[in-house]
């Protein structure tokens, strides 16, 4: 797959250096993370994670 375009993106400074350590510990670039990321999207046809609101874990009064 050819190379085409960049994406940019701003994120938390201390959010990619973390990232960025574990996903060298799998033998992994940034960008490689990212296309594997967007790949997972088209094959699932949505998110491939679960995207919701959090399950309340103390009922209200």
């Amino acid at each position: 797959m050819a190379k085409e375009t960049t994406v940019r993106a701003r994120i938390d400074e201390s959010l990619k250096q973390e990232a960025e350590e574990i996903l060298h510990q799998l033998g992994l670039t940034t960008s490689q993370a990212i296309n594997l990321y967007f790949s997972q999207i088209i094959l699932r046809r949505g998110m491939p994670f679960d995207v919701r609101l959090p399950e309340e874990t103390a009922e209200k009064s």
